[in-house]
């Protein structure tokens, strides 16, 4: 399994592209699909109603070219404001992703993003469960 997620991450010059509405749909049922923003711009400084207007190309994704529910929400770039949390509650997202936040305990629906970086088997294994430091560095 390691030498999978290790061959994913490997760097690569090609661009990124998100899937299309014919690939996701394409997926298997055991894959759980998520939003990570309309512009993927970061949502560190926008208000609730920008905030609340780009969700809407998500949402308006999921419900009417997907047909399934938008529950889990990743926020682009690792920005986000508090009162953008309270809002994505408001409106049934059972998952929010973040990046840089400590792990949760379960049952709460904020949750760490796991963000898999690094060359080396032991950086993917460390990063995997959470390591952030060299053990020098603690």
């Amino acid at each position: 399994m390691i030498e999978k997620i290790e061959e994913a991450g490997r760097p690569n010059l090609d661009p990124v592209r998100a899937l299309t509405i014919k690939e996701i749909t394409a997926l298997p049922g055991s894959v759980h699909v998520g939003a990570h923003g309309g512009t993927h711009e970061s949502m560190a400084l926008v208000s609730v109603s920008e905030f609340e207007t780009d969700f809407k190309m998500c949402q308006d994704l999921f419900e009417n070219h997907l047909g399934r529910p938008l529950v889990t929400y990743a926020f682009p770039l690792g920005g986000y404001r508090i009162e953008h949390l309270d809002f994505l509650h408001s409106a049934g997202v059972e998952q929010i992703l973040l990046v840089g936040e400590r792990t949760t305990k379960g049952g709460v629906p904020v949750l760490p993003r796991l963000t898999i970086g690094g060359r080396l088997r032991g950086q993917f294994l460390a990063k995997s469960v959470g390591v952030t430091k060299r053990p020098a560095d603690v």
